[in-house]
């Protein structure tokens, strides 16, 4: 037998957010494992989600609701092809792996608008998240980012 020492190393991706950390790490820490761990990580895997900043709003109270359900089946899917900046496999989960999925959230988050037990804090890294809507409260103006245009708005004070 050959005697091989086999030394990796490799930045991780630094988590975006204070409070934040990698979906799977914090089901593995709450109890999940075997069948419902996996039903959690083929529905993650479809949402292109690695941290719970990926999944929760830009503030950082709440989980996003619509993200209960595929994102593929949201409005979000119409603004672009992929949700994160990083690749994920392609994942179609059963009926049984979104069930698993939406009772894992209920583990992180609470009541009907899915607030966090854990509020995120102030960004502290790049997200791995492709944020596609941006309020500019000193123009009043936003924007909706495409995956091939951007369209802009005006608020009309009155």
């Amino acid at each position: 037998l050959l005697d091989i020492t086999l030394l990796l190393e490799y930045d991780g991706i630094p988590k975006p957010r204070e409070h934040d950390c990698s979906i799977m790490s914090e089901m593995v820490k709450l109890g999940f494992k075997g069948k419902e761990l996996k039903r959690i990580n083929r529905a993650r895997i479809a949402q292109e989600a690695l941290f719970i900043s990926d999944i929760a709003t830009a503030k950082g109270t709440n989980l996003e609701i619509y993200l209960e359900d595929w994102w593929e089946d949201s409005f979000e899917r119409d603004m672009g092809e992929h949700r994160s900046v990083l690749q994920f496999s392609r994942e179609d989960p059963t009926d049984e792996d979104w069930k698993t999925w939406k009772k894992a959230l209920r583990h992180i988050a609470s009541g009907p608008n899915l607030y966090l037990n854990q509020p995120l804090g102030k960004w502290i890294a790049p997200s791995t998240r492709k944020w596609r809507q941006f309020y500019h409260p000193e123009t009043n103006t936003g924007e909706l980012h495409y995956d091939d245009k951007i369209l802009r708005f005006e608020n009309d004070p009155d």
